[in-house]
């Protein structure tokens, strides 16, 4: 205690109380997901995937590094941003999408992967519902190359550029990505819906890299991947070669039936079919077991539409199976992709298991989109582990959102 001159009143120290700090970072997660015009007819799950957001948020919820609180977005032409961009811009689009279980770590870019379409087609719109999650209000930026470069003067300038550089250019001056908005601020507890937009004007592949970066927070490094095809040109779009399957319980009554989309970019429709020779294999290697099953070995993917083809994974041990199946495309060249699963007994179930078992994406706020004729009120209905033979049931609402 202290008197009026700072002096001691006595010598015996007391303890009045104790302070508890704790320190917090902001913290932003995409909660939802929704696509229009040319992304109409996608769902949910395949969006999420395209996107990418189990992994993106994994990587937002992680403390940022030293170099990511150094450098605020009012000053984003630093030096360190311009070199990460430069070495992402280089990394191949291999983004692993389906993977339920995604690395903390970001060993490349991540990839927003738009749905094929024909050139001049309607715009494809994936509108992103971000939340700022923390006790902390917090800004938020998406900037594209050329909000990371310096006006060079003009003894400085080569004059020459890299095919790389002049692409990038000519998707930036042409406005073939979008964003809006691409920045903003976030009070704790509120959202935001943010549109990706990308226009079918010119045919090929593009990719534009672009980093989203919170404020005293972190910085996630992104590639936007958008395809455009000839009218008339036949293109089945897969968003991953590699698709993961949900663990699967060793014994389990009827095991689920789980779907992996195949998209038609093109204008025509083309028809597919499973090599069921593959699966008969893969039987008689597990004592004629079916391990890995198609219930739908062959159809037809419309235009603009995808096809969701079912498979029901069975497994007989707790490990890891791995099968290359052949998917024939009528008049296209043939598809190869890897399922991967896991088999698990309950009484022994790892940390990584159980996580892959928890869908991420949130199911009690949504996108509002105001073009909508009507919305439900729930569009993600989770019944859960229920009993043998019992019934639940769960009510949504199909709300009007018409004037008239």
């Amino acid at each position: 205690l202290l008197d009026d001159n700072n002096q001691c009143l006595s010598e015996h120290k007391h303890h009045l109380c104790t302070l508890n700090v704790n320190g917090v970072y902001p913290h932003l997660t995409f909660i939802d997901i929704l696509g229009s015009q040319q992304s109409a007819s996608l769902s949910k799950g395949l969006l999420s995937k395209a996107f990418n957001l189990t992994k993106i948020n994994a990587l937002l919820a992680k403390e940022p590094t030293s170099d990511e609180l150094t450098y605020a977005i009012n000053s984003p032409r630093e030096e360190i941003f311009s070199k990460k961009i430069n070495k992402y811009k280089k990394t191949k689009i291999d983004s692993g999408i389906s993977s339920p279980l995604p690395p903390l770590e970001q060993p490349e870019a991540i990839s927003f992967i738009f749905n094929a379409a024909p050139i001049n087609s309607a715009p494809s719109e994936v509108h992103l519902l971000l939340e700022n999650s923390s006790d902390l209000d917090t800004t938020w930026a998406f900037l594209f190359p050329k909000d990371l470069q310096c006006e060079l003067e003009y003894w400085a300038r080569t004059g020459d550029f890299t095919e790389e550089e002049l692409n990038e250019m000519k998707l930036q001056d042409n406005k073939i990505f979008s964003i809006n908005p691409k920045k903003g601020i976030l009070k704790k507890g509120s959202n935001v819906t943010i549109t990706i937009t990308y226009k079918h004007i010119f045919p090929g592949e593009h990719t534009l890299p672009a980093i989203f970066k919170v404020g005293r927070g972190r910085q996630i490094m992104l590639n936007l991947v958008g395809i455009s095809v000839e009218p008339g040109e036949r293109y089945v779009q897969f968003y991953s070669t590699n698709h993961h399957l949900l663990p699967v319980e060793l014994g389990a009554q009827g095991a689920p039936v789980q779907q992996y989309e195949l998209w038609n970019g093109g204008t025509v429709p083309i028809h597919f079919q499973v090599d069921m020779s593959q699966l008969e294999q893969i039987s008689l290697s597990n004592y004629g077991f079916w391990v890995l099953d198609c219930l739908t070995p062959e159809g037809i993917i419309v235009p603009n539409k995808s096809f969701a083809t079912q498979w029901v994974f069975n497994p007989l041990e707790a490990r890891e199976y791995i099968f290359n199946i052949k998917i024939d495309l009528e008049n296209c060249e043939p598809a190869y992709i890897t399922f991967i699963g896991h088999g698990f007994d309950k009484r022994h179930i790892s940390s990584d298991i159980s996580k892959s078992l928890i869908d991420n994406l949130e199911i009690t706020k949504q996108l509002n989109l105001n073009d909508r004729l009507a919305l439900l009120t729930i569009d993600r209905i989770n019944f859960g582990n229920l009993p043998l033979f019992t019934k639940q049931r769960h009510i949504t609402f199909l709300k009007s959102q018409s004037n008239k």
